[in-house]
């Protein structure tokens, strides 16, 4: 990317007054259920998770680490790895699935994985790759397949190209499948909108099955500037099939909102219509309402569109969004929460969201798991759920099972400071 993200955060911000009610006390427990011993020792098991965890049928989880294994693309610390955690009488054990070489198979995987109807299990890897067209390699996307005696196949099912050939790079934000079977995602950067981005501002793109193999479509390549650019984020469906995401910069320059020389960042759709995709600008973040958003974004029953800004609101340390349509363009934002910064309350830095039945929305920030509900009279109440250890995961949205049960990744924290897999179990009604 064109600018470190994160010497992107603003120096001065206008305030604006929010009412929203705080809840302070923690209501779940929080049990380590993995340690990552990662580069410290010579258990080459993975370390730095970034995405979250999913679940299979029988309640084992599925992840990345971002770094750890054995690699010879980076051996200091090793270009990631894909694991299986599996229940035993309440002990939870690793098996990795598949440890990144940096060569073609890709390195550094990021973002959730995701099963196929099959059983199969589909990422990205940020890196490497066959293709020499990038510095560190323009990344992949993958596929694990399981056998009936316990082990996987892995597969790359596409190699990025980068903007040599027009082509994305960095894929981060998770994959998704739409109903006939379809992958869809981002690639960070490449593309053909060079001409803001240097390195190319990302792509949207679909990959389609076929009996040959995997054929990759690009959807939307963004130009950057106004529209916005570098999709680290993910994208989600509506119910019409159209696409939405977050593009972390470009937008509005706003000196005063701390955005100037690049941008704020902006809320897209991606409308399917005949022949193909329709591009809308549904909001332009401005600084003090808001600034970075990387983290993609959620949808209620009612097509309302919920999200994070790493940077912005009335402290400066985030906030969690609402979008509304509207009959007049762009979408109405409203500020559910905004961050204090303080690490012995609501924190900083949040993260990835999801979001229940019934409207309640889940997050992290960088020391709590908190918990957003409609009020019974209007606006939002804010919820800590749980204080966590310093060091929660970009891109990982917590995991909410049926019993009300969440499970979560951090970072850096752990025995060996290089991250965790944990599950926060409710304590109170009040909590589910």
């Amino acid at each position: 990317m064109k600018n470190n993200l994160s010497s992107i955060f603003p120096a001065a911000l206008a305030a604006f007054v929010l009412t929203l009610t705080l809840s302070a006390s923690a209501t779940d427990t929080q049990t380590v259920l993995y340690n990552f011993q990662g580069i410290h020792t010579k258990k080459a098991d993975g370390a730095n998770p970034e995405g979250g965890v999913i679940a299979d049928s029988a309640g084992n989880l599925y992840g990345t680490t971002n770094v750890g294994g054995a690699c010879s693309f980076d051996t200091r610390q090793g270009c990631g790895i894909v694991y299986e955690l599996s229940n035993s009488g309440g002990t939870w054990s690793e098996t990795i699935l598949y440890t990144f070489t940096g060569g073609a198979d890709g390195a550094f995987p990021t973002g959730n994985l995701v099963f196929d109807a099959s059983g199969n299990l589909y990422g990205e890897a940020a890196a490497a790759g066959a293709s020499t067209a990038c510095s560190d390699g323009c990344g992949t996307i993958f596929e694990l397949s399981p056998s009936s005696s316990g082990t996987w196949t892995f597969s790359v099912i596409y190699n990025f190209t980068g903007i040599s050939s027009g082509d994305g790079s960095a894929p981060t934000g998770g994959l998704i499948f739409d109903a006939s079977g379809n992958l869809y995602g981002t690639a960070t950067d490449g593309g053909t909108g060079t001409s803001n981005c240097g390195i190319g501002c990302g792509e949207v793109f679909e990959l389609s099955p076929s009996s040959g193999g995997w054929t990759k479509t690009t959807i939307y390549n963004f130009p950057g500037g106004s529209t916005g650019e570098f999709p680290i984020g993910g994208v989600i469906f509506d119910p019409a099939g159209n696409l939405y995401g977050t593009l972390a910069q470009g937008g509005s320059f706003n000196v005063n909102g701390g955005c100037s020389g690049v941008g704020c960042g902006t809320v897209f759709r991606l409308m399917k219509v005949s022949g193909g995709w329709r591009f809308g600008l549904l909001y332009t973040f401005q600084g003090p309402r808001g600034l970075l958003p990387q983290n993609g974004v959620v949808m209620d029953a009612a097509g309302n569109l919920y999200g994070t800004t790493v940077g912005g609101g009335s402290a400066k340390n985030g906030e969690v969004f609402e979008l509304s349509p509207t009959a007049v363009g762009q979408w109405k934002q409203t500020l559910l929460h905004s961050f204090s910064g303080n690490t012995s309350t609501d924190g900083f830095n949040p993260q990835a969201l999801s979001i229940d039945a019934s409207g309640n929305i889940y997050g992290m920030s960088n020391t709590v798991a908190f918990k957003l509900s409609p009020g019974s009279t209007g606006g939002w109440i804010f919820q800590i759920l749980s204080t966590l250890a310093e060091g929660n995961a970009p891109h990982a949205p917590l995991l909410r099972d049926t019993a009300g049960n969440f499970y979560g990744v951090s970072y850096t924290s752990g025995s060996q400071s290089v991250g965790t897999v944990y599950e926060l179990t409710p304590n109170t009604a009040d909590a589910k």
